[in-house]
C-alpha cells in the first residue's frame, strides 16, 4: 500500500463501523415435508422412470436421478410461484429437497430399469 500504512487503514475502517443487524429468522422447514416432496414428486418420478427405463448402463441412472430432481425443483418452483399451499414454505429449502431428490431420483430410475427389463416390449 506503499505510504499508507496498514495500521491506519484500520483504525479509519473501525471507526466507522457499526453493529451489524440481525437477520429476519423464519420458521424451520419441516424435513417430513422435504422428504416428501423429494420422494413423491410426480415430475421427479415420471422423468426419472421414464429415463430409467431407456437406461442401458448402470451410470445412465445417476443422470436419470440428476434429471429426476431437476424436474422435481421446477415442479416445485412453479408450486410455489402459483402459491400453492403445500409447496411455499418447501420452496424456501429448494437446495435440501435437490440433494434430497437426488439418490430418490436413482431409486426411481432404477424401479423404471428394472420394470423395462421385465416388461414383455424390452
Amino acid at each position: 500500500m506503499g505510504s499508507f500504512p496498514l495500521a491506519v487503514f484500520a483504525v479509519i475502517l473501525l471507526q466507522g463501523a457499526q453493529p451489524m443487524p440481525l437477520p429476519d429468522l423464519q420458521p424451520n422447514v419441516s424435513l417430513w415435508g422435504e422428504l416428501a416432496w423429494a420422494a413423491f414428486n410426480p415430475a421427479a418420478i415420471g422423468v426419472a422412470f421414464l429415463m430409467g427405463r431407456k437406461a442401458d448402463q448402470a451410470a445412465k441412472l445417476g443422470i436419470a436421478g440428476f434429471a429426476g430432481a431437476l424436474a422435481g425443483i421446477l415442479m416445485l418452483w412453479m408450486a410455489a410461484r402459483l402459491h400453492a399451499s403445500i409447496a411455499v414454505d418447501t420452496a424456501r429449502a429448494a437446495a435440501g429437497v435437490f440433494v434430497l431428490g437426488l439418490p430418490f431420483g436413482v431409486a426411481w430410475a432404477w424401479l423404471g430399469r428394472w420394470y423395462a427389463g421385465r416388461s414383455p416390449t424390452a
